[in-house]
């Protein structure tokens, strides 16, 4: 699961936000990829566009690269999270990142195969039914 999960994460939120953050550098600062101090402004403001096209396409705990993958977030209830506890999850990966990446790998050890994101966030990935993207 950990591997489709880091698949799916990749497709629905590392690209997007590579892309972003080289369009804003470029309308901004006319360069793709803005190697000023404040590059990291460009860097966290297309972490919360992401975090937020993230929360917006998800639907029954799954955005969209998570129903391509087969994948759903859940409560500690096991209810699906809603979209603002979509939010929420994806902007707590923010820890994975600052602790260099281990927060990630953090999954493959743990129990519950939470990241330290889910942890912050109180919320764990399951593998559910695949479902396509024109699906209700």
């Amino acid at each position: 699961m950990w591997l489709r999960r880091a698949g799916a994460y990749i497709l629905g939120f590392v690209i997007p936000w590579a892309l972003i953050y080289q369009l804003l550098g470029t309308i901004l600062v006319g360069r793709s990829d803005p190697a000023s101090p404040g590059a990291w402004i460009f860097s966290a403001v297309a972490f919360l566009i992401v975090s937020g096209m993230w929360a917006a396409t998800s639907r029954n705990g799954q955005p969209y690269a998570y129903r391509i993958a087969g994948l759903q977030f859940v409560g500690v209830d096991g209810a699906p999270l809603r979209r603002a506890r979509v939010f929420v999850q994806s902007v707590s990966h923010a820890i994975d990142f600052a602790t260099c990446g281990i927060g990630f790998l953090w999954a493959l050890i743990d129990d519950r195969k939470q990241t330290f994101g889910d942890k912050v966030s109180n919320a764990h990935v399951r593998v559910c039914c695949r479902t396509t993207i024109g699906d209700s």
